[in-house]
């Protein structure tokens, strides 16, 4: 006879279902439940990277931007009346003159008469003078022997007075005939060049005509603004000494970049109210350097300043200060200590510090808002370029920035 079981139904499975599921709860609870043994707990140390400060000296530069302008600037007026009847090629815009070059003459008939005028007028007093002169020498005699009266004595000696006037007058009146004549040619003053011209030949003119505008061609100025926060990186107690601060110009002229050397040799009064800047003028003498292109007046250039030595300055990334005179400083330890210093100069992306490091330690290159006092840190060195290039740099820094 075949066994057989009994149907099993759905609801009979359910209690089943429930116990395994229980079962296997409680075997993962068991499992994940901590464990009493204790464990090692790994700190994670953070790396910095870092750079040693390396003590060098540094001379401090200054950038400005100006327009170059004639030292000396001055009208040439025509000092007596008369007709222009020659003028100098030389004496047009742009013309090149020496001092002591004749530029203009003056029609000189009129007063070439009176130059002649003036000498006659001289012989004549010469000889009225030595006439008076001999006259009282003989009432002179005469009344030593009682010959003439001291009246006629006293009125000789006040012709001779009166004629040694005249003479004076006539020598005077000769000077002046002379000085006019001389200026009926005008003459150039000093090495220059020619702005424009205001007179032609045959025209009529009166003293005190404009002739041309004429300016020096050999001293050059450059009025250079300087923002108040970069005067202190200038020598300004060299100004009218032997050395003064040294300027090298940079324009673009005739189609290429050229230089120019100057001197900075003085500042002008006070400090713009607007714009809180102060004008130094920068002079360039084209005599001393004949080799050298001409600086054209009227050219934009750029104006790097020799400023003030600094014998001792550390060159690190701006990154690295926080706040305005803080530095994060990594000791032997590799622990972190904010550093209070003086930091002379910060421009684009890199700071001078002066006081407040020491050769050799190590500086956080950024100063991370994660790194605190007394921080453990894993340094890791970059190379800084300081290492390779040991002699005095210059630091140079745009204006304004």
């Amino acid at each position: 006879m075949p066994l057989t079981f009994p149907k099993i139904g759905p609801k009979a499975l359910i209690p089943t279902l429930v116990f395994c599921v229980g079962l296997l709860a409680t075997t993962g609870l068991i499992a994940i439940e901590p464990s009493d043994e204790p464990r090692e707990i790994v700190e994670r140390v953070q790396t910095v990277a870092v750079a040693t400060a390396r003590a060098e000296p540094v001379r401090l530069h200054v950038r400005a931007q100006g327009t170059v302008e004639p030292r000396l600037e001055t009208e040439l007026v025509v000092e007596v009346a008369g007709r222009v009847v020659w003028i100098a090629p030389e004496l047009e815009p742009g013309g090149t003159f020496t001092a002591g070059m004749p530029l203009l003459r003056i029609d000189p008939r009129d007063f070439e008469s009176a130059l002649e005028r003036a000498r006659a007028g001289v012989e004549r007093a010469v000889s009225q003078h030595r006439l008076a002169r001999a006259t009282e020498a003989r009432r002179r005699t005469l009344r030593d022997v009682g010959a003439t009266s001291p009246a006629a004595l006293e009125e000789a000696e006040s012709h001779t007075g009166v004629t040694a006037a005249s003479l004076r007058e006539a020598r005077a009146a000769l000077v002046q005939a002379e000085l006019e004549m001389e200026r009926t040619e005008v003459r150039a003053p000093f090495d220059g060049q020619v702005r424009n011209r205001a007179v032609a030949v045959g025209m009529f003119a009166v003293r005190g005509t404009t002739a041309a505008q004429i300016y020096a061609s050999q001293e050059l100025i450059v009025r250079l603004p300087i923002p108040s926060v970069d005067l202190g990186f200038l020598d300004l107690s060299a100004f009218g000494t032997a050395d003064p601060p040294r300027v090298t110009l940079t324009g673009q002229f005739a189609g290429r970049a050229e230089q120019w050397q100057g001197h900075l040799v003085r500042t002008e009064g006070a400090l713009d109210a607007r714009t809180r800047m102060l004008v130094a003028v920068a002079r360039v003498d084209q005599r001393s350097s004949p080799n050298e292109p001409q600086l054209p007046v009227g050219l934009f250039v750029e104006a790097d300043i020799e400023g003030r030595a600094i014998p001792t300055a550390f060159d690190l990334p701006r990154a690295a200060l926080r706040g305005e005179d803080e530095l994060l400083v990594i000791d032997a330890a590799s622990t972190v200590h904010l550093r209070k210093v003086e930091v002379l100069r910060a421009t684009g992306d890199r700071i001078l510090v002066g006081a407040g490091l020491e050769e050799g330690e190590r500086v956080a290159t950024r100063a991370l808002a994660s790194l605190s006092e007394g921080m453990q840190v894993h340094p890791q060195p970059v190379w800084t370029g300081q290492e390779a290039d040991r002699e005095p740099r210059s630091d140079q820094t745009e204006r304004g920035q």
